[in-house]
């Protein structure tokens, strides 16, 4: 019998797998380096399954399971980090505030300083007539600007330093640049679906609090709040499990029982949750309103629009619930059934 900490280290050292590239999957959890050789040697055309695949080191379905287990991977870790963003928000949001009111009070001392703020004015009359100096100016309208301009720079650097940090990323990061692709296996399709809305989701809270317009008029980003994080958490767990049964089916008992562990490391959720389809629905009503409002607003005194975030467009979220849940009908209407943990998970099969 392992001890606790054992089994949480290698737990650790699973889900570490899991993060990598696909190559260093393979060599973690097949013990086949191969695939890492092969692009040390140089430019591999396509994607690395595919690749694997037509070299023969994995099988088709060995590699739809690889590549279901490591988009549930970063489901949960988006999932994680979205839960320590809500438990730390208050702090995280004052110590970015003060971090930026420092380097702004620091880099204002310095422009002053270095600008030509000690050249004086001509006398005038009454001065030249009493012996008076001329008053030193302040800084000139360009150097305000300048300095404003410069201090925004500062305070743009600093709040999406920080959003990095706590984990966020794009949409359109290269990352996700295979979701929904044709010819993979509904599992494959509904997995990294999932790892898009639990990262669209984590961008979300991190910006609830830290986003940053130039326009006063934007409404900007509205929390969701917590309910679905326990729901993601279900569907990685899902996602895992169909992932190991794969493999078990080709003969990879062992890398399919380091992945029941890390399923069991989850646990339970407390309560009915919903789904991550439902997630995106709530994502992009919620980016409709606010921004339907902002536009309300700028129609006002404006031509200008404001658009949906990267990711948050209709025609995005309808797609992305439609490849979790294959039963959904995207956003024209409440899904009959959502992807719970306790669902059964969708074909590891590739289509007819």
């Amino acid at each position: 019998m392992t001890e606790p900490n054992q089994d949480k280290q290698a737990v650790k050292q699973t889900r570490d797998i899991l993060n990598a590239r696909l190559g260093e999957m393979i060599t973690g959890l097949l013990g086949d380096d191969s695939l890492e050789k092969k692009y040390a040697a140089g430019p591999v055309d396509g994607a690395a399954g595919a690749a694997a695949e037509k070299s023969g080191i994995v099988s088709a379905d060995t590699k739809t399971a690889l590549l279901i287990a490591q988009a549930a991977e970063r489901t949960l870790r988006a999932a994680e980090k979205t839960a320590f963003f809500h438990a730390h928000r208050d702090e995280i949001s004052a110590d970015i505030k003060q971090q930026v009111a420092d380097q702004q009070a620091a880099h204002a001392e310095k422009f002053k300083t270095a600008a030509a703020d000690t050249t004086e004015n001509k006398q005038t009359f009454m001065q030249r007539i009493f012996g008076l100096h001329a008053a030193k100016t302040g800084l000139s309208q360009e150097e305000r600007y300048a300095l404003e301009r410069e201090q925004r720079q500062i305070e743009h650097k600093a709040y999406e330093q920080r959003e990095t940090e706590l984990g966020y990323v794009s949409p359109n990061d290269n990352t996700f640049r295979y979701v929904g692709a044709a010819g993979d296996a509904p599992a494959l399709q509904s997995a990294q679906a999932t790892a898009l809305a639990a990262q669209m989701y984590l961008n979300n809270e991190i910006e609830s609090r830290l986003y940053k317009s130039a326009f006063p008029l934007d409404m900007g980003v509205s929390a969701v709040g917590e309910s679905y994080i326990d729901g993601l958490k279900q569907k990685a767990a899902a996602d895992l499990s169909a992932a190991g049964a794969l493999l078990e089916q080709e003969g990879h008992g062992a890398a399919a029982s380091r992945l029941k562990a890390v399923v069991s490391s989850i646990g339970a959720p407390s309560h009915n949750t919903a789904g991550p389809d439902e997630l995106v629905r709530k994502l992009y009503k919620q980016e409709e309103s606010n921004v339907g409002y902002s536009n309300q607003q700028m129609s006002m005194w404006t031509m200008a629009t404001f658009a949906h975030r990267a990711g948050f467009e209709q025609e995005n979220c309808d797609k992305l619930m439609k490849l979790i849940n294959p039963q959904s009908n995207g956003l024209a209407e409440p899904p009959p059934q959502t992807v719970r943990a306790a669902s059964a998970a969708p074909s590891t099969s590739k289509p007819a």
